[in-house]
Protein backbone atom coordinates (compact mmCIF):
# COMPACT_ATOMS: atom_id res chain seq x y z
CA UNK A 1 0.00 0.00 0.00
CA UNK A 2 0.66 3.81 -0.72
CA UNK A 3 0.14 4.45 2.95
CA UNK A 4 2.99 2.63 3.83
CA UNK A 5 5.60 4.48 2.32
CA UNK A 6 4.75 7.98 2.73
CA UNK A 7 4.96 6.95 6.49
CA UNK A 8 8.23 5.65 6.62
CA UNK A 9 9.32 9.00 4.47
CA UNK A 10 7.60 10.64 7.24
CA UNK A 11 9.45 9.13 10.26
CA UNK A 12 12.63 8.92 9.13
CA UNK A 13 12.42 12.47 8.34
CA UNK A 14 11.64 13.42 12.29
CA UNK A 15 14.30 15.38 14.29
CA UNK A 16 18.01 14.58 13.64
CA UNK A 17 17.98 12.89 17.25
CA UNK A 18 15.12 10.14 16.14
CA UNK A 19 16.71 9.64 12.52
CA UNK A 20 20.04 8.82 14.84
CA UNK A 21 18.63 6.64 17.10
CA UNK A 22 16.60 5.06 13.66
CA UNK A 23 20.40 4.72 11.90
CA UNK A 24 22.08 3.34 14.91
CA UNK A 25 19.13 0.66 16.01
CA UNK A 26 18.95 -0.35 12.01
CA UNK A 27 22.63 -1.11 11.23
CA UNK A 28 24.02 -1.66 14.50
CA UNK A 29 25.61 1.06 14.51
CA UNK A 30 26.40 4.08 17.07
CA UNK A 31 26.84 7.41 15.84
CA UNK A 32 26.82 10.08 18.56
CA UNK A 33 23.74 12.00 19.28
CA UNK A 34 24.86 15.71 17.64
CA UNK A 35 26.38 13.88 14.73
CA UNK A 36 25.39 15.38 11.32
CA UNK A 37 22.35 14.23 9.48
CA UNK A 38 21.36 15.40 6.03
CA UNK A 39 19.27 13.83 3.40
CA UNK A 40 20.89 13.48 -0.22
CA UNK A 41 17.67 14.09 -2.28
CA UNK A 42 15.36 17.03 -2.19
CA UNK A 43 12.18 15.21 -1.62
CA UNK A 44 10.37 14.75 1.96
CA UNK A 45 6.94 14.25 3.07
CA UNK A 46 4.21 16.58 4.58
CA UNK A 47 2.99 16.43 7.97
CA UNK A 48 -0.40 15.58 6.60
CA UNK A 49 1.17 12.74 4.19
CA UNK A 50 -0.07 14.88 1.30
CA UNK A 51 2.82 15.89 -0.55
CA UNK A 52 6.17 13.88 -1.83
CA UNK A 53 9.25 15.90 -0.96
CA UNK A 54 12.01 13.81 0.03
CA UNK A 55 13.92 9.75 -0.75
CA UNK A 56 14.48 7.33 2.21
CA UNK A 57 18.59 7.88 1.95
CA UNK A 58 19.95 9.35 4.88
CA UNK A 59 23.65 10.59 5.60
CA UNK A 60 25.12 10.22 9.08
CA UNK A 61 28.75 12.49 9.48
CA UNK A 62 28.90 12.00 5.34
CA UNK A 63 28.15 8.32 5.44
CA UNK A 64 24.64 7.04 3.70
CA UNK A 65 22.10 4.32 4.16
CA UNK A 66 19.42 3.55 2.25
CA UNK A 67 15.96 2.11 3.72
CA UNK A 68 13.41 0.34 1.61
CA UNK A 69 10.44 -1.65 2.99
CA UNK A 70 8.00 -4.73 1.97
CA UNK A 71 5.30 -5.49 3.64
CA UNK A 72 6.00 -9.50 1.90
CA UNK A 73 8.93 -11.34 0.43
CA UNK A 74 9.43 -9.82 -2.82
CA UNK A 75 13.05 -10.13 -4.36
CA UNK A 76 12.24 -7.37 -7.28
CA UNK A 77 13.00 -5.04 -4.13
CA UNK A 78 16.85 -6.13 -4.92
CA UNK A 79 16.82 -4.92 -8.58
CA UNK A 80 15.19 -1.23 -7.50
CA UNK A 81 17.33 -1.11 -4.08
CA UNK A 82 20.49 -1.31 -6.86
CA UNK A 83 18.96 0.48 -9.30
CA UNK A 84 19.18 3.55 -6.88
CA UNK A 85 22.26 2.70 -5.13
CA UNK A 86 24.24 2.70 -8.09
CA UNK A 87 22.95 5.97 -9.24
CA UNK A 88 24.06 7.30 -6.28
CA UNK A 89 27.29 5.85 -6.08
CA UNK A 90 27.59 6.67 -9.71
CA UNK A 91 27.08 10.45 -8.82
CA UNK A 92 29.82 10.43 -6.26
CA UNK A 93 32.15 8.25 -8.03
CA UNK A 94 35.83 8.41 -7.47
CA UNK A 95 38.69 8.42 -10.08
CA UNK A 96 41.64 7.64 -9.46
CA UNK A 97 45.21 8.69 -10.14
CA UNK A 98 46.15 4.95 -11.39
CA UNK A 99 43.35 5.30 -13.74
CA UNK A 100 40.86 2.73 -11.54
CA UNK A 101 37.01 4.19 -10.65
CA UNK A 102 35.79 3.68 -7.19
CA UNK A 103 31.97 3.60 -6.23
CA UNK A 104 30.80 3.61 -2.78
CA UNK A 105 27.50 2.64 -2.73
CA UNK A 106 25.10 3.42 0.56
CA UNK A 107 24.30 1.05 3.15
CA UNK A 108 21.51 -0.92 2.59
CA UNK A 109 18.80 -1.90 4.68
CA UNK A 110 15.09 -4.14 3.57
CA UNK A 111 12.69 -3.63 6.56
CA UNK A 112 9.85 -6.61 6.30
CA UNK A 113 6.52 -5.27 7.78
CA UNK A 114 5.08 -9.05 7.72
CA UNK A 115 7.93 -11.71 7.80
CA UNK A 116 7.37 -14.86 7.52
CA UNK A 117 9.21 -17.74 8.30
CA UNK A 118 10.72 -17.93 4.88
CA UNK A 119 11.79 -14.23 5.00
CA UNK A 120 15.68 -14.42 4.63
CA UNK A 121 18.39 -12.57 6.75
CA UNK A 122 19.87 -11.03 3.76
CA UNK A 123 18.38 -10.99 0.27
CA UNK A 124 20.79 -10.85 -2.74
CA UNK A 125 21.10 -9.12 -6.12
CA UNK A 126 23.45 -11.81 -8.26
CA UNK A 127 25.56 -10.93 -11.27
CA UNK A 128 26.57 -12.81 -14.23
CA UNK A 129 28.53 -11.26 -16.95
CA UNK A 130 29.59 -13.10 -20.50
CA UNK A 131 33.37 -13.31 -19.87
CA UNK A 132 32.55 -15.80 -16.80
CA UNK A 133 33.05 -13.90 -13.95
CA UNK A 134 29.83 -13.38 -11.05
CA UNK A 135 29.68 -11.02 -8.24
CA UNK A 136 26.66 -10.67 -5.45
CA UNK A 137 25.12 -7.35 -3.94
CA UNK A 138 23.80 -8.32 -0.27
CA UNK A 139 21.43 -6.24 1.55
CA UNK A 140 20.65 -7.12 5.36
CA UNK A 141 16.87 -7.21 6.05
CA UNK A 142 15.29 -6.53 9.47
CA UNK A 143 11.96 -8.43 10.27
CA UNK A 144 9.58 -6.23 12.11
CA UNK A 145 7.94 -8.90 13.68
CA UNK A 146 10.98 -10.66 15.14
CA UNK A 147 10.80 -8.28 17.95
CA UNK A 148 8.55 -7.34 20.60
CA UNK A 149 7.24 -3.77 21.37
CA UNK A 150 9.25 -3.25 24.17
CA UNK A 151 12.15 -4.53 22.53
CA UNK A 152 11.66 -1.80 19.68
CA UNK A 153 11.56 0.87 22.22
CA UNK A 154 14.28 -0.38 24.09
CA UNK A 155 16.77 -0.28 20.63
CA UNK A 156 15.00 3.38 20.61
CA UNK A 157 13.29 2.71 17.04
CA UNK A 158 10.46 4.22 18.08
CA UNK A 159 9.97 5.76 14.91
CA UNK A 160 8.62 2.11 13.38
CA UNK A 161 6.48 1.55 15.98
CA UNK A 162 3.40 2.50 14.10
CA UNK A 163 4.07 -0.05 12.12
CA UNK A 164 3.44 -2.69 14.73
CA UNK A 165 -0.76 -1.90 13.95
CA UNK A 166 -0.05 -4.80 11.43
CA UNK A 167 0.52 -6.92 13.45
CA UNK A 168 -2.89 -8.62 13.41
CA UNK A 169 -3.95 -7.50 10.04
CA UNK A 170 -3.51 -11.10 8.45
CA UNK A 171 -5.87 -12.34 11.43
CA UNK A 172 -8.19 -9.85 10.98
CA UNK A 173 -8.63 -9.90 7.61
CA UNK A 174 -8.82 -13.69 7.40
CA UNK A 175 -11.71 -13.63 10.17
CA UNK A 176 -14.31 -15.96 8.57
CA UNK A 177 -17.43 -13.92 10.34
CA UNK A 178 -18.12 -10.99 12.79
CA UNK A 179 -18.08 -12.90 15.60
CA UNK A 180 -14.40 -14.17 15.18
CA UNK A 181 -13.25 -10.85 14.12
CA UNK A 182 -14.93 -9.64 17.22
CA UNK A 183 -13.04 -12.04 19.62
CA UNK A 184 -10.14 -10.94 18.16
CA UNK A 185 -10.47 -6.80 19.74
CA UNK A 186 -9.07 -7.68 23.06
CA UNK A 187 -5.65 -8.59 21.02
CA UNK A 188 -5.67 -5.31 19.35
CA UNK A 189 -6.30 -3.27 22.66
CA UNK A 190 -3.32 -5.56 24.18
CA UNK A 191 -1.14 -3.86 20.79
CA UNK A 192 -2.41 -0.47 20.96
CA UNK A 193 -2.18 -0.01 24.43
CA UNK A 194 1.53 -1.16 24.34
CA UNK A 195 2.59 0.66 21.43
CA UNK A 196 1.17 3.98 23.33
CA UNK A 197 2.95 2.88 26.49
CA UNK A 198 6.32 2.68 24.94
CA UNK A 199 5.87 5.71 23.10
CA UNK A 200 4.93 7.73 26.41
CA UNK A 201 7.98 5.66 28.35
CA UNK A 202 10.66 6.65 25.49
CA UNK A 203 9.42 10.16 25.93
CA UNK A 204 10.09 9.99 29.31
CA UNK A 205 13.40 8.09 29.11
CA UNK A 206 14.24 11.17 27.13
CA UNK A 207 15.26 9.08 23.79
CA UNK A 208 12.33 10.85 21.30
CA UNK A 209 11.12 14.26 21.63
CA UNK A 210 7.58 14.78 22.36
CA UNK A 211 7.07 16.63 19.05
CA UNK A 212 8.32 13.24 17.69
CA UNK A 213 6.28 10.68 19.72
CA UNK A 214 3.38 12.63 19.06
CA UNK A 215 4.26 12.65 15.10
CA UNK A 216 4.59 8.16 16.14
CA UNK A 217 1.24 8.05 17.52
CA UNK A 218 -0.91 10.16 15.02
CA UNK A 219 1.01 7.48 12.53
CA UNK A 220 -0.66 4.94 14.91
CA UNK A 221 -4.03 6.13 14.64
CA UNK A 222 -3.44 6.83 10.64
CA UNK A 223 -2.63 3.32 10.63
CA UNK A 224 -5.55 1.71 12.34
CA UNK A 225 -8.01 3.61 10.92
CA UNK A 226 -6.44 2.59 7.64
CA UNK A 227 -6.33 -0.93 8.34
CA UNK A 228 -9.73 -1.65 10.33
CA UNK A 229 -11.68 1.87 10.31
CA UNK A 230 -13.70 -0.55 8.40
CA UNK A 231 -14.97 -3.01 10.66
CA UNK A 232 -17.35 -2.30 12.93
CA UNK A 233 -16.58 -5.21 15.26
CA UNK A 234 -13.58 -3.17 16.78
CA UNK A 235 -15.52 -0.29 17.17
CA UNK A 236 -14.40 -0.22 20.93
CA UNK A 237 -10.68 -0.64 20.12
CA UNK A 238 -10.76 2.72 17.84
CA UNK A 239 -12.98 4.28 20.76
CA UNK A 240 -10.07 2.85 23.14
CA UNK A 241 -7.13 4.59 21.29
CA UNK A 242 -9.04 8.21 20.66
CA UNK A 243 -9.48 8.03 24.23
CA UNK A 244 -6.22 7.66 25.44
CA UNK A 245 -4.51 10.03 21.83
CA UNK A 246 -7.08 12.70 23.33
CA UNK A 247 -6.76 12.27 27.04
CA UNK A 248 -2.75 12.52 26.50
CA UNK A 249 -3.21 15.38 24.54
CA UNK A 250 -5.58 17.11 26.97
CA UNK A 251 -2.91 16.61 29.54
CA UNK A 252 -0.29 18.21 27.32
CA UNK A 253 -2.01 21.27 26.87
CA UNK A 254 -3.11 21.65 30.80
CA UNK A 255 0.86 21.31 31.61
CA UNK A 256 1.77 23.99 28.68
CA UNK A 257 -1.14 26.01 30.21
CA UNK A 258 -0.05 25.82 33.92
CA UNK A 259 3.49 26.64 32.87
CA UNK A 260 1.88 29.65 30.23
CA UNK A 261 0.65 30.86 33.73
CA UNK A 262 3.51 30.39 36.00
CA UNK A 263 5.70 32.54 33.58
CA UNK A 264 3.08 35.01 32.84
CA UNK A 265 2.86 34.43 29.78
CA UNK A 266 -0.68 32.54 29.15
CA UNK A 267 -2.45 33.47 26.61
CA UNK A 268 -6.25 33.80 26.14
CA UNK A 269 -8.19 30.52 26.25
CA UNK A 270 -9.67 30.63 22.95
CA UNK A 271 -6.53 31.48 21.41
CA UNK A 272 -4.82 29.09 22.81
CA UNK A 273 -6.88 26.23 22.00
CA UNK A 274 -6.93 27.47 18.27
CA UNK A 275 -2.71 27.48 18.18
CA UNK A 276 -3.31 23.71 19.86
CA UNK A 277 -5.95 22.99 17.45
CA UNK A 278 -3.42 24.17 14.44
CA UNK A 279 -0.42 22.07 15.88
CA UNK A 280 -2.48 18.85 15.89
CA UNK A 281 -3.96 19.28 12.23
CA UNK A 282 -0.11 19.81 11.42
CA UNK A 283 1.00 16.23 13.26
CA UNK A 284 -1.76 14.77 10.80
CA UNK A 285 -4.53 14.06 13.79
CA UNK A 286 -7.95 13.91 11.90
CA UNK A 287 -10.46 16.48 12.14
CA UNK A 288 -12.61 14.71 14.85
CA UNK A 289 -9.69 13.85 17.46
CA UNK A 290 -8.60 17.41 17.29
CA UNK A 291 -12.18 18.75 18.18
CA UNK A 292 -12.64 16.30 20.61
CA UNK A 293 -9.02 17.16 22.23
CA UNK A 294 -9.45 20.78 22.43
CA UNK A 295 -13.16 20.89 22.47
CA UNK A 296 -13.05 23.54 19.37
CA UNK A 297 -16.25 22.76 17.54
CA UNK A 298 -15.93 20.47 14.31
CA UNK A 299 -17.06 23.81 12.15
CA UNK A 300 -14.29 25.07 13.46
CA UNK A 301 -11.55 22.71 13.17
CA UNK A 302 -12.14 22.39 9.87
CA UNK A 303 -11.97 25.87 9.14
CA UNK A 304 -8.23 25.97 10.62
CA UNK A 305 -7.67 22.67 8.39
CA UNK A 306 -8.54 25.41 5.36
Amino acid sequence: MHIFDLMLKRLISLSDSSTIHLINGLFDKDYPQGSKVEYPNVENVSAKLRKRLSDKVIAINGDKYHIEAEIKDNAEIMVRMFDYDYADALSAKELHEDGNMFLKFPEARVIYWEPTKKTPDEVSLHFKFSNGQESVYNVKTFKLFDYSIKELGDRKLTTLLPFYVMKLRKKIAGAKSSKARQGLSGEMKVVLDELVDIVERCEAAGTIAETDSNVVLSMVDRLYQELYGQYGELAEVDIMLQDRLVTRFEEALLERGQKGHQEGRQKGRQEGLIEAALNLLKMGLDKETVSKGTGLSMEEVQKLAY
